[in-house]
């Protein structure tokens, strides 16, 4: 198996996160999958959980929606990752 597949732990992506992060940021599904490295079919598979997803992309994929990769895999429900840094 491939040390970049995460395994697993890639099936824990949760692609209704994913989704819901993508509406209020306005990124197209074709517009993140080109921030990660994928094509958009791709990316939708792996949205729906049918395609193992890749240490780098889930990485990628977190920054692109400024999140975690924790909130992406339902580890933690802190959506921001700048939260504490935009307190004034």
């Amino acid at each position: 198996s491939n040390p970049e597949q995460i395994g697993d732990f890639g099936e824990l992506v949760r692609g209704d996160r994913v989704v819901a992060l993508m509406w209020p940021r306005r990124i197209s599904q074709t517009q993140l999958a080109a921030e990660i490295g994928v094509n958009r079919s791709l990316l939708s598979l792996k949205l729906r959980g049918q395609r193992q997803w890749y240490l780098r992309e889930v990485t990628e994929l977190a920054k692109a929606l400024n999140t975690t990769v924790a909130y992406l895999i339902g580890e933690s429900d802190e959506v921001d990752q700048l939260a504490p840094r935009q307190i004034k």
